[in-house]
């Protein structure tokens, strides 16, 4: 079910045609898609370049700086932040580091003496 507001809307935005006739295609798409996201085959370039640098890498290093790196040296068009990859990789499941563990807290006055 739906608000008279949005049927109105839909109305004006139809302009007197029917709804199934209106070309919707200038909206952005609410659902679904989002048009923020990072392409697909640069996702697939920095987990390939992270595999690589994972395997061959002489000092060890795979980590996003790395990756920058290795990018630049291949001269990769399309090379994403720092931030963009660090997420890349943790969507992906290639963090190596685990989470720090917070414990609780001891209670108040733990430490003196009954």
């Amino acid at each position: 079910m739906v608000s008279e507001y949005f049927v109105r809307y839909w109305c004006h935005r139809a302009d007197h045609q029917r709804l199934d006739r209106v070309d919707w295609n200038d909206r952005r798409n609410i659902r679904g898609e989002t048009h923020n996201c990072t392409h697909p085959n640069v996702e697939y370039c920095v987990i390939k370049t992270r595999q690589y640098l994972h395997d061959k890498s002489a000092l060890g290093e795979y980590g996003a700086q790395a990756i920058i790196r290795e990018m630049e040296s291949k001269n990769c068009p399309c090379i994403p932040a720092l931030r963009t990859i660090n997420l890349i990789l943790k969507r992906e499941g290639c963090i190596d580091g685990k989470r720090r563990i917070r414990y609780k807290y001891p209670p108040l006055g733990w430490y003196l003496p009954d």
